[in-house]
């Protein structure tokens, strides 16, 4: 491997992976709100992108550029992060408390993704049907790679594919998350479609109630990633020894996420 600068640049990037533009910027617009509301400044950040609802995005995830301005997961971070390295390489920040909700009122139909708000797909309900949607996360925390540890992990012990797909191919690495521990979302309806829904059962393993005859609550513990930041390694001949310096660049902005 050569050996000299590496410069790590930050790429700005909308990531859809909601089923249409338009249901994922709604769904990025109410996770914007939710963020804002926290008081966490820190997470508004020029740059950071809205991921979509996913476990795969951990700090560490390398991301494969497809056609049409599209990039999928090519490598998770799992695969060369191990249990031991993690607590070296990955920096967890103190979590924010959310007190306030985030709403949108409009008919969600196919407006919006509302699995990427929480709700689960075999809920066994019209959701389509609601006027409105509130989501209020618990708790969030950026979660960021810590540069020294991470540079020396790439270069010295990734297996050879990450190296190549890292400091070879340049593939854009997600080099800082937004983490949320847990969600409540409401779905609220009319009175006629209302009533009419909440006589159906919702089915087992789904935390969710009727608080009244219109409106339906979702609760989860889950873990999940939903914003971040993409950065790529660019090689330059500035010393003779390898290091990772983080350069943002905001530049490119038409990458879409084809998969989870």
């Amino acid at each position: 491997m050569k050996h000299g600068l590496y410069t790590i640049s930050t790429l700005a990037a909308f990531m859809a992976i909601a089923s249409s533009p338009a249901a994922a910027q709604n769904a990025s617009s109410i996770w914007k709100d939710a963020v804002k509301k926290c008081a966490a400044s820190a997470l508004q950040g020029s740059g950071t992108v809205f991921l979509g609802l996913s476990s795969n995005y951990a700090p560490g995830t390398v991301f494969a550029r497809k056609a049409r301005g599209r990039v999928q997961i090519q490598r998770r971070a799992s695969e060369y992060i191990t249990d031991q390295d993690r607590a070296a390489v990955i920096n967890v920040n103190p979590p924010t408390s959310c007190a306030a909700v985030s709403q949108k009122s409009f008919r969600v139909g196919v407006t919006t993704d509302l699995t990427q708000l929480g709700v689960p797909a075999n809920i066994g309900i019209d959701v389509a049907r609601a006027r409105s949607v509130s989501i209020q996360p618990t708790t969030v925390a950026w979660e960021d790679l810590v540069l020294g540890p991470y540079e020396d992990l790439v270069s010295n012990r990734a297996p050879a594919p990450i190296r190549q797909n890292l400091l070879v191919d340049h593939m854009p690495v997600l080099s800082r998350a937004v983490r949320v521990d847990g969600i409540k979302t409401v779905l609220k309806f009319d009175n006629s479609t209302g009533t009419t829904l909440s006589v159906k059962p919702i089915p087992l393993g789904i935390d969710a109630k009727w608080t009244s005859s219109t409106e339906l609550t979702i609760s989860s513990t889950a873990t999940f990633y939903i914003a971040g930041q993409l950065s790529s390694f660019n090689y330059t001949s500035l010393q003779s020894t390898n290091r990772f310096v983080l350069k943002r660049d905001d530049a490119d902005t038409s990458l879409q996420t084809s998969a989870n």
